[in-house]
């Protein structure tokens, strides 16, 4: 995925005035695997709580910025979420968190309304907010990267970084 098709599909999505997709779209934009995406609720402070196997404190909270606030919070009164529920709860079980599955086939409805690959995934999206942070970033900040994508290990980070800098070279 190239910045150009995350423009396009943005675009798309903002144009939808679908609250729902503009928020999931946001948090995929932030780097969020869709498994912690899926199972984030929404605390008293109107702040996101996302729990990680990844992470090593197990959860970590994200607190809305410009970009993310306005959707939050119209998408939390639409809907009548409360601290403690779901931000994405299934359909038939509000207690549940959406499947999986679904956000894949969002995204690829998506691509394919913003007509660019429709062969990509949500995880192509988080694979263009590593390679800017790469891009960004100094080699030695290997570390910070580790950190912000939730990678268990640096020999992650690293392979993700070497093929990304691969690509790069190959352009």
């Amino acid at each position: 995925m190239n910045a150009e098709e995350a423009n396009a599909i943005d675009t798309v999505v903002a144009q939808s005035g679908n609250l729902r997709d503009q928020l999931i779209l946001k948090l995929m934009m932030s780097g969020l695997r869709v498994g912690e995406i899926r199972g984030a609720i929404i605390n008293a402070a109107g702040e996101i709580v996302i729990t990680s196997l990844k992470s090593p404190d197990g959860e970590f909270v994200i607190s809305p910025n410009k970009s993310r606030t306005a959707i939050l919070q119209a998408y939390v009164q639409k809907n009548g979420i409360k601290p403690g529920d779901f931000l994405f709860p299934s359909k038939p079980d509000v207690k549940s968190p959406e499947p999986a599955a679904s956000f894949a086939k969002r995204f690829k409805k998506w691509a394919s309304h913003a007509e660019v690959d429709t062969g990509l995934t949500p995880h192509s999206m988080r694979k263009l907010v590593m390679s800017r942070l790469v891009k960004s970033l100094q080699p030695a900040d290997i570390q910070h990267v580790q950190r912000l994508m939730g990678h268990s290990s640096p020999k992650m980070t690293q392979y993700y970084a070497s093929k990304i800098i691969s690509d790069l070279d190959n352009q």
